[in-house]
């Protein structure tokens, strides 16, 4: 890595008349999230608790699982200004839903509690092309990516009486998928004060769908017979600011 630095400050002080420094950036987005084998199960498990009140006419008020349809990204970068930006970013998004109560049929209680986190974590290279004197940019960045589930399942249920055709998993786990991302995005930046900025950006994003792996192996938490995947494919809105440091 300074190796790297080393060469960019090199490649710097050959061209002057360049505006040349370093740049720490912060940026929150928001933006849609489709995970959907992981909506599938929440579907699944919603449909689940329906028929034990509905249908086997269980007393007790559990909540739904919420759908994971959209998430706050945090992501932070550090790049060299050469006239165009090099540098790295990491971004990091949350999305997660919980219902937990107590079933009562005849005098027998079941006790119901599921949990479901995904964390999605970035690492990359970001290319940026400014123009208009920095108010407006032009960028692109990659590299890998990772996707991190937790699901905690505690179901109980009558088991004779029992005919829907999903229960859901009562295990504890964690699951990984592993795969690689690239963004385009543009921005449009206001200086506030000289190597301070604040930027609004849209960014689109892919993230291809990889299968959920545990220790176990492959996780199938919605019961189709397939094993999960977790994926991305989107449009984010953000804000940020930037500290410029030039040399």
């Amino acid at each position: 890595m300074r190796a790297i630095l080393f060469g960019w400050i090199v490649f710097a002080c050959a061209l002057p008349g360049l505006a040349l420094g370093f740049t720490t950036e912060a940026s929150l987005g928001w933006g849609p999230v489709d995970p959907a084998d992981l909506n599938l199960f929440i579907g699944a498990a919603n449909g689940a608790l329906e028929f034990f009140r509905q249908d086997l006419g269980a007393q007790g008020d559990i909540p739904p699982l919420e759908v994971m349809d959209d998430a706050m990204c945090l992501r932070i970068g550090e790049s060299l200004e050469l006239g165009i930006t090099l540098g790295l970013e990491v971004a990091v998004f949350k999305a997660e839903t919980n219902t937990s109560g107590i079933f009562a049929l005849g005098d027998q209680d079941y006790p119901v509690f599921l949990s479901l986190s995904l964390r999605n974590m970035r690492f990359g290279l970001l290319f940026c092309l400014p123009l208009l004197d920095q108010a407006l940019s032009l960028g692109i960045s990659g590299g890998i990516a990772r996707a991190i589930v937790d699901y905690t399942g505690d179901f109980s249920y009558p088991e004779e009486e029992w005919a829907f055709a999903y229960v859901p998993p009562s295990l504890e786990l964690q699951a990984v998928a592993s795969s690689f991302y690239g963004t385009a995005f543009t921005r449009a930046a206001f200086g506030l004060f000289p190597g301070l900025r604040v930027y609004l950006e849209l960014r689109g994003h892919w993230q291809p769908e990889a299968p959920l792996l545990s220790p176990e192996g492959e996780v199938d938490l919605n019961g189709d017979g397939d094993p999960d995947r977790v994926g991305f494919i989107g449009f984010w809105l953000a804000g940020g600011i930037q500290i410029e440091f030039p040399f």
